[in-house]
């Protein structure tokens, strides 16, 4: 078995807090074999590296009108229009059409989604989210469910947006070694492991630091604020 985190955030997110090498050192102190860097709307990498022993894939988090979409093992990156939102089937499409693979990121993360509705449904699910519980206590149960309905690949990322949170939750991966991490996840001999939630003050960082980058006064105090609530809120484990 392989260990790979497929969804870490690095600072070229706006709301992520550490470098692709940060990331990669934090993994091997866990014991992952690799992760992927999955930045909001862009591909940082353009190419698999190894970074002390740590197989580091390139990876995009693609917002949808439908949600998000990971665009893993895609041949090289891809251009798409942000806004308006695409529709997910033309990036489902455009994953496809670059020999990638196309996973449907934290699915319930608000409860009253419906995935089904997307068409074509995507390659995989992610059925272990560390960051998923925020706003549905139920979300990975309900991804994992919809996975095994659906018979779609079953996969597990932290969403770390630091390298404090990488490895919360992670894909076990019926390899012996990198190269072969692919081909196994392409016959979906893979599944989500989760081993714990991340904390809410990780998100208030992260959110914080977004707040922040906009450097206008009112949305710095909101980040202050938010902060701070998800700091009581797990204190007070509420």
């Amino acid at each position: 078995m392989m260990k790979v985190d497929f969804h870490v955030h690095s600072v070229s997110s706006d709301d992520g807090l550490s470098t692709v090498e940060q990331l990669a050192a934090a993994a091997k102190k866990r014991g992952l074999d690799a992760i992927c860097i999955c930045d909001h709307n862009r591909f940082t990498l353009t190419q698999t590296q190894c970074i002390d022993g740590v197989t580091v894939f390139p990876g995009c988090e693609c917002s949808t009108d439908h949600g998000h979409i990971l665009a893993l093992f895609c041949r090289a990156p891809f251009e798409w229009e942000r806004k308006p939102l695409p529709r997910v089937a033309d990036i489902i499409q455009k994953i496809h059409e670059n020999g990638g693979i196309a996973v449907l990121a934290h699915p319930y993360e608000k409860a009253n989604a419906d995935p089904a509705a997307i068409s074509p449904l995507p390659d995989g699910v992610e059925a272990c989210n560390s960051r998923a519980y925020f706003h549905n206590p139920a979300a990975n149960d309900m991804a994992l469910q919809f996975a095994r309905q659906h018979g779609l690949v079953e996969f597990g990322g932290s969403d770390a947006h630091s390298a404090a949170a990488v490895g919360n939750c992670y894909t076990e991966v019926t390899a012996e070694k990198p190269e072969e991490i692919e081909g196994a996840v392409r016959r979906g001999a893979c599944s989500g492991v989760w081993l714990q939630n991340t904390p809410r003050v990780q998100k208030g960082l992260s959110q914080f630091k977004k707040a922040r980058n906009s450097r206008r006064p009112l949305r710095i105090l909101k980040g202050v604020c938010y902060l701070f609530y998800c700091l009581l809120r797990d204190l007070f484990r509420i």
